[in-house]
C-alpha cells in the first residue's frame, strides 16, 4: 500500500516539475522585445511574412521575364499578365506588388 502511495507521489511532481519547464520555455518564447514591445512570436511571423512576400517577388519576376520573351518591346502590367493566364501572387501581408519600366516588382509593404 505504501509504494503506490509514494509512487502516486513521484508522478504527480513529475507531471508538476514537466508542467513548470514548459511554462518556462513558452514565457520566454511569447515574452516581449524590452526596446519595442514586441513579442518574439510577433517577430517571427513578420520576418516570415517578409521572407515568403521576397520569395513571391522572385517568383513574379521570373514569371514576367517569360511574359516578356512572347511579348517583345511591351510594357508589363499586372493587367496583361493575369489576361495571358500567368500566375500573380500577392503579399502576405496584405501589401500590393508594382512593377516597374525594367521588369522589378516592387512591395508597398516590404521595400527593399
Amino acid at each position: 500500500m505504501s509504494k503506490t502511495r509514494s509512487t502516486r507521489g513521484f508522478y504527480i511532481i513529475s507531471l508538476l516539475l514537466a508542467l513548470v519547464i514548459i511554462f518556462i520555455l513558452a514565457g520566454g518564447y511569447f515574452s516581449r522585445d524590452k526596446e519595442s514591445q514586441v513579442s518574439h512570436y510577433q517577430t517571427n511571423i513578420d520576418r516570415t511574412k517578409k521572407t515568403a512576400c521576397i520569395a513571391n517577388r522572385i517568383t513574379f519576376e521570373t514569371n514576367i521575364q517569360v511574359w516578356q520573351t512572347s511579348h517583345i518591346g511591351e510594357q508589363p502590367t499586372i493587367e496583361k499578365l493575369k489576361t495571358a493566364r500567368y500566375s500573380v501572387p500577392t503579399c502576405p501581408s496584405g501589401g500590393t506588388y508594382t512593377i516597374d519600366e525594367q521588369g522589378s516588382v516592387h512591395c508597398s509593404e516590404h521595400p527593399d
